[in-house]
């Protein structure tokens, strides 16, 4: 409704119709901060609150500055903690836990006793 942007740095600071979306080491004049703990309204994320210590890193992060990421844009499938997907080196990709689980091939068996047990 406020036209306000929050998929990368420059829109975020750019902000909508009512202003700067985030005010880069002043929490309390930044909108975002604001909706979050109910200053403003409507109070966001729509239909409840953050726990208050999640309000406080958002706090801390724009009073620090609110550094961004270069070139980070954020839309839906991102991560919700606005980190970029994490990239692998072909040596980590080789990683046992990493590659596709194979069903093996049931092994032909020459031997027509082969599953006795010698012991019974």
């Amino acid at each position: 409704m406020g036209q306000l942007d929050l998929r990368t740095r420059e829109a975020a600071l750019k902000g909508g119709t009512h202003g700067p979306g985030i005010v880069p080491r002043n929490a309390a004049q930044s909108h975002l901060y604001r909706h979050l703990t109910g200053e403003e309204l409507p109070l966001m994320p729509l239909g409840g609150r953050l726990p208050d210590a999640e309000i406080a890193i958002i706090k801390n992060w724009i009073d620090s500055g609110a550094d961004w990421d270069a070139g980070l844009v954020l839309g839906p499938g991102t991560l919700s903690t606005g980190s970029p997907a994490k990239k692998f080196t072909d040596e980590q990709r080789q990683y046992w836990a990493l590659q596709k689980v194979v069903k093996p091939a049931v092994p032909v068996v020459k031997d027509k006793d082969w599953n006795q047990n010698p012991n019974s």
